[in-house]
């Protein structure tokens, strides 16, 4: 996940400003009205790195 000026191929974004700065590691965050789950495996200064939870297509 990250911020809209930085999204690539494999990137998600996120329209919650704060998301990167609010996450911790081992957090879960809820993508699509909670259809998607994802958990914090990593932060950086602007990007998060995420693991799926749950399965979807995107």
């Amino acid at each position: 996940m990250v911020k809209e000026s930085k999204r690539g191929d494999r990137d998600l974004f996120c329209d919650y400003p704060d998301l990167i700065q609010d996450a911790k590691i081992g957090m879960i965050i809820k993508i699509d009205s909670g259809l998607f789950d994802v958990k914090v495996i990593e932060k950086g200064s602007e990007s998060l790195v995420v693991q799926a939870i749950t399965s979807f297509t995107v």
